[in-house]
């Protein structure tokens, strides 16, 4: 059958005993497990951050980490098997097994993007390289006791876990808690959660092994030099505030609206793992062995839409107010989208009212390493919607930007002939269906 592939639904697949499980959204939202969470906190500013993708390798992370002007590196975590491990199976893609989690009972959760299943790093490796030990004082009063401080870890630089599949979720929170990496660490219950949103393309083109940077924006500095992953300053050493964002594709966008439900996760099911496991439960803040502050490391949701680059429409209000019932009914609110930038272009207009919905809340608009980069007149056009909004301060760019305006015009030339293809075939098949009484 002609048209884009359509996903199996696994909105009702079982994510385990211990996930929180409420029968509506007004259950959720009235959780008590949530009220243990702490209060807001200002996220990473949104355009001052270079992001290396797909670094799911040693080799990405450590290039990555050396690189200056990398504050953030994003990977991909989903269920199969460390290369040389003696764990066998776990081929093919993630997302076709995800409803059969005993297929990977064996097998762990890795740094890989689909259809890959197989890496060099497990998500506890991928962890330890992404952060370093810190001591920070347990508030022991035994005088017998030979030393009062306890280890945690703290995040080299800002780190997003993309899950492909749910199965995977409680692993790396086991390893986030086991590491003590979020211990002490920044969150919140109604007004307090960090909340960002990322659309995924449908395209197989953004598929890569690789770590690439995009820089639209100078990278945000502190006013003192970046030091390498193996030279931490002071300020390091003793917590660098930096944020660990919890990334899942659950909902459809534009371009993937037509045909069976063909989201990777449930957001239901992956903010109840999420929010019940004790990973994200805040502390007191505690100090270092030498009494100084240790700034905790926070977390954010990253809350995904699937959509294709050669839509013709745009972002809809209806996937805005999608999104912004998810968000309330969980009681979020701090949320970063990161939308489409190719897409986000063709109507800025639908996130106006969720900036004015949403206290605290941004937009990190990104386009896909093997994809066409997004012209400079795409980019002036939704710079200038929002700043007429008096809002460009909240939004920012992980985007490769054409070289100059005429490759520009190129790029948008050829997208708007791909789209209005796709749109002619898509409307032959929806005829051909509709004659014959048959459903996609």
């Amino acid at each position: 059958v002609l048209g884009p592939p359509c996903h199996h639904d696994h909105s009702g697949m079982a994510v385990g005993a211990d996930a929180i499980r409420p029968n509506s959204h007004a259950a959720r939202a009235t959780d008590p497990r949530r009220s243990i969470l702490g209060d807001v906190y200002h996220l990473p500013l949104a355009n001052r951050q270079s992001w290396a993708h797909s670094a799911c390798s040693r080799e990405d992370v450590t290039r990555a980490l050396s690189d200056d002007a990398v504050t953030a590196l994003e990977a991909d975590v989903l269920m199969g098997r460390v290369v040389g491990s003696s764990v066998e199976g776990g081929g093919g893609d993630p997302r076709e097994n995800a409803t059969a989690p005993e297929e990977f009972s064996e097998a762990e959760a890795i740094m890989a993007h689909p259809p890959a299943s197989t890496g060099d790093l497990s998500v506890r490796d991928f962890l330890e390289m992404v952060s370093y030990p810190v001591h920070v004082d347990d508030g022991s009063d035994n005088p017998e006791q030979s030393h009062s401080a306890v280890q945690r870890r703290a995040l080299r630089k800002h780190i997003k876990l993309d899950f492909k599949t749910i199965h995977a979720v409680k692993p790396a929170l086991d390893a986030i808690e086991e590491l003590g990496i979020l211990m002490g660490g920044r969150g919140g219950h109604h007004k307090g959660i960090y909340v960002s949103a990322q659309r995924s393309t449908h395209s197989k083109n953004r598929e890569s092994s690789n770590a690439h940077v995009r820089k639209l924006e100078e990278p945000f500095s502190i006013g003192a030099k970046s030091e390498s992953f193996s030279d931490q300053s002071n300020s390091q050493k003793n917590g660098g505030g930096k944020t660990l964002f919890l990334n899942a594709d659950i909902l459809e966008g534009p371009g993937t609206r037509w045909g069976p439900r063909n989201t990777w996760l449930n957001g239901d099911d992956f903010l109840d793992v999420c929010l019940g496991h004790p990973a994200l439960r805040r502390q007191e803040p505690q100090t270092t062995q030498d009494d100084a502050v240790y700034q905790q490391d926070g977390y954010a949701f990253s809350l995904g839409f699937v959509t294709d680059n050669t839509a013709v429409e745009g972002f809809s209000d209806s996937d805005v107010a999608a999104m912004t019932e998810l968000v309330a009914a969980h009681n979020l609110t701090g949320v970063v989208l990161a939308v489409n930038a190719q897409i986000l272009a063709k109507n800025p207009a639908p996130f106006d009212i969720f900036f004015d919905t949403v206290p605290s809340s941004q937009i990190l608009a990104w386009t896909g390493k093997f994809l066409l980069p997004i012209s400079p007149r795409k980019v002036k056009n939704i710079k200038s919607h929002f700043r007429e909004k008096g809002t460009l301060h909240r939004v920012g760019f992980d985007s490769e930007v054409a070289g100059s305006f005429f490759m520009g015009h190129v790029y948008d030339a050829l997208y708007s002939v791909s789209s209005n293809l796709l749109s002619l075939l898509k409307g032959l098949i929806s005829w051909y269906y509709m004659v014959n009484g048959k459903v996609c």
